[in-house]
């Protein structure tokens, strides 16, 4: 189980990673979107 456990920990970390910069990039899209030309620049 440890073996499989340190196999899988860096597909992990990296679909982690893919989730943090989707939600980051949602937000970045409503905040460009949301009107406020300050914040779309």
């Amino acid at each position: 189980l440890s073996k499989e456990h340190s196999e899988l920990k860096p597909v992990v970390d990296k679909a982690r990673e893919v989730m943090t910069a989707r939600k980051g990039l949602e937000e970045a899209q409503a905040l460009a979107s949301s009107g406020d030309a300050e914040m779309a620049e």
